[in-house]
Protein backbone atom coordinates (compact mmCIF):
# COMPACT_ATOMS: atom_id res chain seq x y z
CA UNK A 1 0.00 0.00 0.00
CA UNK A 2 2.78 2.44 0.89
CA UNK A 3 4.59 1.89 -2.42
CA UNK A 4 1.42 2.51 -4.40
CA UNK A 5 0.72 5.72 -2.44
CA UNK A 6 4.20 7.10 -3.20
CA UNK A 7 3.86 6.18 -6.88
CA UNK A 8 0.49 7.93 -7.09
CA UNK A 9 1.77 11.17 -5.52
CA UNK A 10 4.76 11.24 -7.85
CA UNK A 11 2.48 10.66 -10.80
CA UNK A 12 0.21 13.54 -9.80
CA UNK A 13 3.18 15.90 -9.44
CA UNK A 14 4.46 14.96 -12.88
CA UNK A 15 1.00 15.39 -14.41
CA UNK A 16 0.75 18.85 -12.88
CA UNK A 17 4.15 19.88 -14.24
CA UNK A 18 3.28 18.66 -17.72
CA UNK A 19 0.21 20.88 -18.05
CA UNK A 20 1.42 23.94 -19.97
CA UNK A 21 -0.05 27.44 -19.68
CA UNK A 22 -0.74 29.34 -22.88
CA UNK A 23 -2.25 32.65 -23.93
CA UNK A 24 -3.88 34.02 -27.06
CA UNK A 25 -4.78 37.70 -27.50
CA UNK A 26 -6.90 39.84 -29.80
CA UNK A 27 -6.47 43.63 -29.99
CA UNK A 28 -8.89 46.14 -31.48
CA UNK A 29 -8.02 49.79 -32.16
CA UNK A 30 -10.09 52.96 -32.29
CA UNK A 31 -7.95 55.92 -33.48
CA UNK A 32 -8.21 59.40 -32.01
CA UNK A 33 -11.70 60.66 -32.83
CA UNK A 34 -14.01 63.39 -31.57
CA UNK A 35 -16.09 62.24 -28.63
CA UNK A 36 -18.53 60.94 -27.77
CA UNK A 37 -18.28 57.66 -29.64
CA UNK A 38 -19.11 53.95 -29.46
CA UNK A 39 -17.05 51.40 -31.38
CA UNK A 40 -18.47 47.89 -31.72
CA UNK A 41 -16.35 44.85 -32.58
CA UNK A 42 -16.62 41.08 -32.55
CA UNK A 43 -14.09 39.03 -30.58
CA UNK A 44 -13.24 35.47 -31.51
CA UNK A 45 -14.33 33.17 -28.69
CA UNK A 46 -11.93 30.75 -27.04
CA UNK A 47 -11.78 27.40 -28.82
CA UNK A 48 -12.39 24.75 -26.11
CA UNK A 49 -10.53 22.12 -28.16
CA UNK A 50 -7.30 23.98 -27.30
CA UNK A 51 -7.56 23.18 -23.60
CA UNK A 52 -9.12 24.49 -20.38
CA UNK A 53 -9.80 28.24 -20.19
CA UNK A 54 -8.47 29.66 -16.90
CA UNK A 55 -9.21 33.37 -17.26
CA UNK A 56 -10.22 36.18 -19.59
CA UNK A 57 -8.30 39.46 -19.30
CA UNK A 58 -9.83 42.57 -20.84
CA UNK A 59 -7.68 45.69 -21.00
CA UNK A 60 -8.32 49.17 -22.35
CA UNK A 61 -5.52 51.61 -23.17
CA UNK A 62 -6.87 55.11 -23.64
CA UNK A 63 -5.28 58.08 -25.40
CA UNK A 64 -6.73 61.55 -24.80
CA UNK A 65 -6.18 64.87 -26.55
CA UNK A 66 -8.14 67.82 -25.17
CA UNK A 67 -8.08 71.41 -26.33
CA UNK A 68 -8.85 73.72 -23.39
CA UNK A 69 -9.70 77.36 -24.18
CA UNK A 70 -10.70 80.34 -22.08
CA UNK A 71 -10.89 84.13 -22.30
CA UNK A 72 -11.39 86.31 -19.24
CA UNK A 73 -13.39 89.53 -19.57
CA UNK A 74 -13.22 90.56 -15.91
CA UNK A 75 -10.56 91.04 -13.27
CA UNK A 76 -7.52 88.81 -12.72
CA UNK A 77 -8.09 85.34 -11.36
CA UNK A 78 -7.72 81.64 -12.16
CA UNK A 79 -9.65 78.78 -13.72
CA UNK A 80 -9.58 75.12 -12.72
CA UNK A 81 -11.00 72.50 -15.06
CA UNK A 82 -12.75 70.74 -12.23
CA UNK A 83 -15.64 71.58 -9.92
CA UNK A 84 -18.18 70.00 -7.59
CA UNK A 85 -19.92 68.41 -10.58
CA UNK A 86 -16.83 66.53 -11.72
CA UNK A 87 -13.55 66.74 -13.58
CA UNK A 88 -12.53 67.32 -17.17
CA UNK A 89 -11.25 64.32 -19.12
CA UNK A 90 -12.65 61.17 -20.71
CA UNK A 91 -14.42 58.09 -19.42
CA UNK A 92 -13.69 54.86 -21.32
CA UNK A 93 -15.72 51.68 -21.03
CA UNK A 94 -15.72 48.19 -22.49
CA UNK A 95 -19.03 46.38 -22.24
CA UNK A 96 -21.01 43.56 -23.74
CA UNK A 97 -22.74 44.85 -26.87
CA UNK A 98 -25.94 46.39 -25.57
CA UNK A 99 -25.23 44.97 -22.12
CA UNK A 100 -23.35 45.41 -18.86
CA UNK A 101 -19.95 47.02 -18.28
CA UNK A 102 -16.79 44.92 -18.13
CA UNK A 103 -13.92 47.41 -17.76
CA UNK A 104 -13.89 51.15 -16.96
CA UNK A 105 -10.99 53.60 -17.35
CA UNK A 106 -11.23 57.22 -16.19
CA UNK A 107 -8.59 59.64 -17.54
CA UNK A 108 -8.70 62.92 -15.63
CA UNK A 109 -7.46 66.20 -17.07
CA UNK A 110 -7.95 68.96 -14.47
CA UNK A 111 -5.28 71.70 -14.76
CA UNK A 112 -5.41 75.19 -13.25
CA UNK A 113 -4.49 78.38 -15.14
CA UNK A 114 -4.06 81.96 -13.97
CA UNK A 115 -5.10 84.99 -16.03
CA UNK A 116 -4.90 88.76 -15.89
CA UNK A 117 -7.70 91.27 -16.36
CA UNK A 118 -9.06 91.38 -19.91
CA UNK A 119 -6.28 92.43 -22.28
CA UNK A 120 -8.72 93.84 -24.83
CA UNK A 121 -8.39 91.06 -27.41
CA UNK A 122 -10.88 88.20 -27.71
CA UNK A 123 -8.42 85.59 -28.95
CA UNK A 124 -8.31 82.89 -26.25
CA UNK A 125 -4.72 83.90 -25.73
CA UNK A 126 -2.53 86.75 -24.53
CA UNK A 127 -2.47 87.39 -20.79
CA UNK A 128 -6.21 87.14 -20.18
CA UNK A 129 -6.78 83.91 -22.06
CA UNK A 130 -5.20 80.68 -23.19
CA UNK A 131 -5.50 77.80 -25.64
CA UNK A 132 -3.80 74.65 -24.43
CA UNK A 133 -3.73 71.17 -25.93
CA UNK A 134 -3.33 68.50 -23.23
CA UNK A 135 -2.46 64.91 -24.10
CA UNK A 136 -2.68 61.97 -21.73
CA UNK A 137 -2.50 58.18 -21.85
CA UNK A 138 -3.47 55.54 -19.33
CA UNK A 139 -4.59 51.93 -19.17
CA UNK A 140 -6.51 49.53 -16.98
CA UNK A 141 -7.46 45.84 -17.04
CA UNK A 142 -9.64 43.32 -15.26
CA UNK A 143 -9.10 39.56 -15.01
CA UNK A 144 -12.25 37.44 -15.06
CA UNK A 145 -12.22 33.92 -13.67
CA UNK A 146 -15.90 33.50 -12.80
CA UNK A 147 -17.71 30.68 -14.54
CA UNK A 148 -20.32 32.93 -16.14
CA UNK A 149 -17.74 35.06 -17.99
CA UNK A 150 -15.67 32.04 -19.01
CA UNK A 151 -18.78 30.48 -20.54
CA UNK A 152 -19.62 33.73 -22.36
CA UNK A 153 -16.21 33.78 -24.05
CA UNK A 154 -15.97 30.05 -24.86
CA UNK A 155 -17.26 28.30 -27.95
CA UNK A 156 -17.42 28.80 -31.69
CA UNK A 157 -18.02 32.11 -33.42
CA UNK A 158 -17.63 35.53 -31.82
CA UNK A 159 -18.90 37.64 -28.95
CA UNK A 160 -19.83 41.31 -29.42
CA UNK A 161 -18.21 44.05 -27.34
CA UNK A 162 -18.62 47.84 -27.33
CA UNK A 163 -15.86 50.32 -26.55
CA UNK A 164 -17.10 53.79 -25.60
CA UNK A 165 -15.44 57.14 -24.90
CA UNK A 166 -17.33 59.96 -23.21
CA UNK A 167 -15.66 63.37 -23.03
CA UNK A 168 -16.26 65.48 -19.93
CA UNK A 169 -15.94 69.20 -19.32
CA UNK A 170 -16.24 70.92 -15.94
CA UNK A 171 -14.59 74.08 -14.67
CA UNK A 172 -14.58 76.58 -11.83
CA UNK A 173 -13.75 80.25 -12.30
CA UNK A 174 -14.98 83.58 -11.07
CA UNK A 175 -16.20 86.61 -13.01
CA UNK A 176 -17.02 86.89 -16.67
CA UNK A 177 -15.23 84.21 -18.69
CA UNK A 178 -15.71 82.29 -21.94
CA UNK A 179 -14.66 78.63 -21.93
CA UNK A 180 -14.39 75.97 -24.62
CA UNK A 181 -13.33 72.30 -24.50
CA UNK A 182 -12.80 69.96 -27.43
CA UNK A 183 -12.12 66.29 -26.76
CA UNK A 184 -10.57 63.62 -28.98
CA UNK A 185 -10.06 60.10 -27.69
CA UNK A 186 -8.75 56.78 -28.94
CA UNK A 187 -8.33 53.36 -27.41
CA UNK A 188 -6.88 49.89 -27.80
CA UNK A 189 -8.95 47.06 -26.37
CA UNK A 190 -7.21 43.71 -25.83
CA UNK A 191 -8.89 40.43 -24.91
CA UNK A 192 -6.51 37.74 -23.67
CA UNK A 193 -7.33 34.10 -23.00
CA UNK A 194 -5.17 32.20 -20.50
CA UNK A 195 -5.61 28.46 -20.86
CA UNK A 196 -3.98 25.19 -19.90
CA UNK A 197 -3.08 22.45 -22.34
CA UNK A 198 -2.41 18.90 -21.02
CA UNK A 199 0.72 17.48 -22.61
CA UNK A 200 0.50 14.09 -24.37
CA UNK A 201 2.67 12.57 -21.64
CA UNK A 202 -0.12 13.26 -19.16
CA UNK A 203 -2.26 10.54 -20.68
CA UNK A 204 0.67 8.13 -20.46
CA UNK A 205 1.09 8.87 -16.76
CA UNK A 206 -2.59 8.40 -16.17
CA UNK A 207 -2.32 5.04 -17.89
CA UNK A 208 0.63 4.05 -15.73
CA UNK A 209 -1.32 5.04 -12.65
CA UNK A 210 -4.19 2.83 -13.78
CA UNK A 211 -1.86 -0.11 -14.38
CA UNK A 212 -0.36 0.33 -10.92
CA UNK A 213 -3.83 0.31 -9.40
CA UNK A 214 -4.77 -2.85 -11.31
CA UNK A 215 -1.59 -4.64 -10.25
CA UNK A 216 -2.09 -3.67 -6.62
CA UNK A 217 -5.68 -4.86 -6.72
CA UNK A 218 -4.66 -8.20 -8.21
CA UNK A 219 -1.92 -8.60 -5.65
Amino acid sequence: MRKFFVLSIAGLLLISSLASANIVSYTYNKPLSSTNWTQSFNVQKFDPTLGALNSVTISVAGSLSQTLMFENFGSAGSITFSNSSGTTGCLYKVKYTGGSDLVTLDIVDAPTYSYTAYDGVMDFGGTSGKTDVVGKMDSFFDIFTDLSTLIDFTGTGTIGLDATATGRSNYQAGGNIAVGVSTRAGSDVTVTYDYTVPEPATMLLLGLGGLALIRKHRA
